[in-house]
């Protein structure tokens, strides 16, 4: 019986290192960072948020183990990515989402009345998924710099 392989993406917990991992199928529980060479629990993201949660967390904006992509199989967005702590007070989020509070973090979510379909058009405006994370993107290009990327 041949066992399938995929490639997930993860995210180091202490230098927010990202990258891909071949998988079985079972638990990646705990591996060495390529990068800080610590032992850590990987923290998984999905692949479409991976180049904004490493801009995110390159620029000062430091990133927790809370990140959706927004499954559209699935016919609505979760769309959300959650930070170490409120950096956002001056800062408006981008078009289609908004900031929360919860349990001494802040997430970004996107707005709760964008529902897509499975070929990742929205029933209730003109724009896709697609558009979406390109939006998020950009919003993220144009964040000032915190502070230099946090060393191991």
């Amino acid at each position: 019986m041949k066992r399938l392989y995929h490639t997930l993406t993860f995210m180091c917990p202490i230098c927010k290192h990202i990258f891909s991992k071949s998988s079985n199928g079972v638990n990646i529980e705990k591996i060495k960072c390529e990068n800080c060479k610590k032992y850590i629990e990987p923290i998984h993201i999905d692949d479409t948020l991976a180049p904004i949660i490493y801009l995110l967390n390159k620029k000062g904006y430091i990133t927790c183990n809370g990140c959706c992509a927004g499954h559209v199989s699935h016919g609505y967005c979760t769309l959300y990515v959650s930070f170490e702590k409120n950096y956002f007070t001056k800062i408006n989020p981008p078009p289609h989402f908004y900031f929360s509070e919860m349990f001494e973090r802040t997430s970004l979510y996107i707005n709760k009345d964008i529902y897509f379909k499975e070929d990742g058009k929205s029933d209730k405006s003109e724009f896709s998924i697609y558009e979406i994370w390109n939006e998020l993107y950009n919003w993220v290009l144009k964040l000032p710099n915190r502070n230099i990327f946090r060393k191991c």
